[in-house]
């Protein structure tokens, strides 16, 4: 049943999208709105999803996505095809622009609310960004308060007063 309900609607985004904008704070994507430097979330990493995404000009997105720590093996870039750099379309720099994009889906939980966000990066265009937020998933900083599964996440929440 997962895997049929996977193919028709696979489900990469949980709550609200997170994004660094240019000032390089996280804010939320559709309003724009700063998350404050003091706001702790946890991440749920076993709710982390890796893979690759080719946008199509008039069709739906194709992706080669799994679970990190439910054993999926991201595939190589060169076994997706569309290799030939001559037949891509060129991108905001004017360069041929790669069709396949890496993409990283991190599912975060805020302390104060337990509202859920997913942080979306694309390694292709932004691995400093990348290696920024993962630096501060391993120190655990103030962005971040821990390390938990979804289910965990889950147990607190409804054990939780009120």
């Amino acid at each position: 049943m997962q895997a049929y309900l996977d193919e028709v609607a696979p489900a990469s985004i949980v709550g609200r999208m997170i994004k660094f904008n240019k000032e390089g704070q996280f804010v939320c994507s559709d309003n724009d709105e700063a998350i404050s430097e003091d706001t702790d979330f946890t991440a749920l990493c076993d709710q982390t999803l890796i893979g690759w995404i080719k946008f199509n000009n008039d069709a739906p997105p194709d992706r080669v996505m799994g679970l990190l720590y439910d054993g999926f093996v991201m595939p190589g870039r060169d076994t997706l095809g569309d290799t030939d750099k001559s037949k891509w379309d060129l991108g905001l720099d004017g360069h041929p622009a790669d069709p396949w994009q890496h993409h990283v889906y991190a599912v975060l939980q805020r302390g104060d609310t337990a509202e859920l966000f997913t942080y979306n990066n694309v390694i292709n265009h932004r691995p400093s960004r990348h290696r920024q937020f993962v630096a501060s998933l391993r120190a655990h900083d103030a962005r971040v308060s821990g390390y938990v599964s979804g289910r965990e996440a889950e147990d607190r929440r409804l054990s939780a007063p009120g």
